[in-house]
């Protein structure tokens, strides 16, 4: 088991609401894989380290629990979600799903929008050498693709997946070059379509864009 957690003194919370800032500290950190699979959160070092009481920290882990980036064991505390290739299996072609389903509820996105789209994976292509620059233009190029779907259920419970992906996604990409150029060209096979209005082709690329990256994760996840 990995050791318990420690967040740095200069990430002492100071404002309201506690437990939504205590949430984004573990959360990021989960995120970005410094507190890996398997590791203890102990409340009261938390605490201690965010300068709050227990109350705020409790409520957020309990929230991080229910959003999956967490497990609960009575008796033990709050333990980070391990990586697992069930999960990449379970997350990955749902997100494909519901991504063209948002697509096909709103239909081709206006022409700004796909300049836009374009645009953002020209820049994802010239930042072979920053991963994490990658990681935040890949997630604004897949916001920006359902963006124009006006069922916010849908959107925000995307959005949620897709948080959950983060880790994998982090782990995939760090490896640089090839697997941002593997991105790029798989988001060049949702927009040609669109271009031409063609939302059931770049459905098509949608699913075949998250089945690529099912296929290059797997292999990268070690279950326990």
């Amino acid at each position: 088991m990995s050791p318990a957690s420690s967040v740095p003194k200069s990430e002492v919370i100071e404002r309201h609401p506690l437990r939504e800032q205590v949430r984004r500290v573990v959360l990021r950190r989960i995120l970005q894989g410094e507190l890996a699979g398997g590791t203890n959160l102990k409340e009261a070092q938390l605490a201690e380290d965010l300068g709050v009481s227990r109350t705020p920290v409790r409520e957020a882990l309990m929230q991080l629990e229910q959003e999956a980036f967490l497990v609960s064991d009575p008796g033990r505390g709050f333990f980070v979600a391990p990586l697992t290739s069930q999960e990449v299996r379970d997350l990955f072609p749902l997100i494909g799903l519901l991504e063209g389903t948002a697509l096909r509820w709103a239909g081709p996105p206006p022409a700004e929008a796909m300049a836009q789209l374009d645009t953002i994976n020209a820049e994802l292509g010239s930042v072979d050498k920053d991963p994490e620059n990658a990681l935040s233009l890949n997630g604004h190029w897949h916001r920006l693709l359902v963006a124009h779907c006006d069922n916010q259920r849908l959107r925000d419970l995307i959005e949620q997946l897709r948080r959950q992906a983060y880790r994998y996604e982090y782990n995939y990409f760090m490896p640089g070059v090839a697997r941002i150029g593997t991105a790029v060209e798989l988001h060049r096979a949702i927009t040609d379509p669109l271009h031409h209005d063609d939302v059931e082709a770049a459905c098509r690329a949608i699913d075949e864009h998250w089945v690529t990256d099912l296929d290059l994760m797997l292999p990268q996840v070690e279950d326990d």
